[in-house]
């Protein structure tokens, strides 16, 4: 057991050790050419390297740059997200299964173009019997009707027979019994034929209510075809076939990809300095560009937990641009007098940015802090003051004044 532990252990180390002997192997080969390299440049002719860096210095020379002092605008950057100006969730109006949906997430629509069908079989059922109660109804009007007309025949030989007996007894020629039955037929008479002209205007509202039946299903039976509200893309599917729906429940969601805006979280502090019809500046990272944008709503009410308020801004149409992507709204605070270089004299080493500063005759690589892009050039927010002079490139790497 202990002989096979002290095999592995030696193996391991002849191992490392094999490993070692190669990494020392491959750094000689490195280090040979810059070796060969500074044994060329001591024994090259002094002369002639002083003339060929005086050459080379002043080939660098000529491409530089000097810093200058400008009036820059200082920008609050606050953080939004491209949002559709008109979006709309498409939802069911009515129960029942899902029988086809014809868009995906991603497709194209048109206004009023079908998108989800269904099932539509007891919206059918209950349609016909709305349609049988609209027949009961108007045959009972047409038989009140035929009442009536019978009503008012009775009650016009019943006037006519009280008028006679009336005129009858006024000259003594009928009793007063005769006339007490005649006026109470009337009576009775006049009051069956108003009894059958209410008889007409309940059969009249029973066939107006049978309609509004028939007319309300109509309307359930439209909602089993769900159509565009507008134009625009489906940006999200919520159910499959085969799914229930049920009055409010989303199906799509759909937004208009030609009317962008950016929506950004604007702290508190700046309420009192924007205004809706403002012309200000958004950017959008992953296009790397800038839009012009005018501010449509501010919302008034600030977020209690972020101390921010919602600002919408209107910007122009591009194609590239899509729901949720993450944007800056640039608004402008104050202007300050800022140190700025062209952007070609900064030179970039993964997050260091370096630049060449000539002091004397020599350049000195400094390292600098920058801010934002500006009309003069980029801010320099410390490394640089004003006036100094930054190359626009490298130094050449004989250059005997580079430091």
């Amino acid at each position: 057991m202990k002989n096979s532990i002290y095999n592995q252990l030696a193996r391991t180390i002849s191992q490392l050790t094999t490993t070692i002997s190669q990494l020392t192997c491959i750094a000689i080969l490195i280090l040979i050419p810059f070796a060969q390299h500074d044994a060329k440049s001591e024994t090259t002719n002094p002369s002639e390297g002083r003339t060929s860096n005086a050459l080379q210095k002043r080939a660098f020379d000529t491409s530089q740059c000097k810093t200058t002092l400008n009036q820059s605008t200082i920008y609050y950057k606050a953080v939004g997200s491209i949002q559709p100006r008109i979006q709309a969730s498409v939802m069911a109006q009515t129960s029942g299964q899902i029988l086809e949906m014809t868009a995906a997430e991603g497709s194209t629509v048109q206004k009023g173009e079908l998108l989800v069908t269904i099932e539509d079989r007891q919206l059918s059922l209950a349609l016909s019997q709305a349609r049988n109660s609209v027949s009961e109804a108007e045959a009972g009007k047409r038989q009140t009707e035929s009442n009536k007309l019978g009503a008012m025949a009775l009650a016009d030989k019943v006037r006519l027979e009280y008028e006679r007996v009336k005129k009858m007894h006024s000259k003594k020629a009928a009793t007063d019994q005769m006339l007490e039955q005649a006026e109470a037929s009337y009576k009775q008479t006049k009051f069956a034929l108003n009894s059958t002209n209410e008889a007409i205007k309940g059969a009249q509202a029973s066939v107006q209510r049978a309609l509004d039946g028939v007319a309300e299903i109509k309307i359930s039976l439209g909602y089993t075809k769900v159509k565009a509200p507008f134009a625009g893309t489906i940006s999200k599917k919520f159910v499959e076939p085969g799914d229930l729906a049920w009055p409010g429940r989303p199906i799509y969601r759909l937004i208009d990809l030609n009317t962008m805006r950016m929506e950004a979280n604007v702290r508190e502090s700046l309420a009192g300095k924007l205004y809706r019809g403002q012309k200000l500046t958004t950017t959008v990272d992953a296009l790397n560009k800038s839009f012009a944008g005018v501010i449509e709503e501010i919302v008034p009410s600030a977020d209690s937990l972020s101390r921010t308020f919602i600002v919408k801004v209107t910007i122009e149409t591009d194609e590239r641009l899509l729901p949720g992507m993450f944007g800056r709204l640039l608004i402008p605070v104050k202007t300050k007098a800022t140190v700025t270089i062209p952007e070609e004299c900064i030179q970039k080493f993964g997050q260091l940015k370096i630049v060449y500063v000539k002091e004397g005759n020599s350049w000195i690589k400094r390292l600098i802090k920058t801010g934002e892009q500006t009309e003069s050039g980029i801010i320099v927010l410390s490394g640089l003051t004003e006036g100094e002079t930054v190359s626009r490139s490298n130094p050449p790497a004989n250059n005997g004044g580079t430091k």
